[in-house]
């Protein structure tokens, strides 16, 4: 099974969810600098004038043989950009050293959720092959 980042997996998953939601994802590469990530975003949906999530996608999350997942940095509650690019910051340093395949995303800050989670398609503790809903 090949692998792909969190981010790309919810790029890939947004047009195809219908039970639910994904919120809309704008990536950019880990390795540029802030003020680039900036004019990125300035060219791109009107991220900085909402309230935001920056999130970090490492290319060490997900393997076929572990996950890191949570063990890097999300900042939610983000506006603007003065918070954005300190938010940026704080999650770059979290995937330090930074790779040519790790990506920081933004997705809009959602925070009336009646309900989130994770699914795995596999036991944390064993293996075993189940899907197992954690929300």
């Amino acid at each position: 099974m090949k692998f792909k980042s969190k981010a790309q997996t919810l790029i890939d998953l947004y047009n195809k969810v219908s039970s639910g939601t994904v919120l809309p994802v704008f990536s950019v590469s880990a390795a540029l600098s802030n003020d680039a990530i900036l004019s990125e975003i300035d060219n791109g949906p009107q991220w900085l004038s909402e309230t935001i999530i920056v999130r970090s996608s490492s290319h060490l999350e997900d393997s076929a043989d572990s996950s890191l997942a949570g063990h890097f940095t999300s900042v939610p509650g983000v506006k603007g950009s003065v918070a954005t690019e300190s938010a940026i910051t704080t999650v770059r340093e979290s995937l330090q050293p930074v790779d040519e395949n790790d990506l920081i995303f933004f997705q809009p800050f959602l925070s009336d959720a009646l309900r989130s989670g994770v699914v795995f398609t596999r036991d944390p503790s064993t293996g075993s092959p189940y899907y197992i809903i954690n929300y």
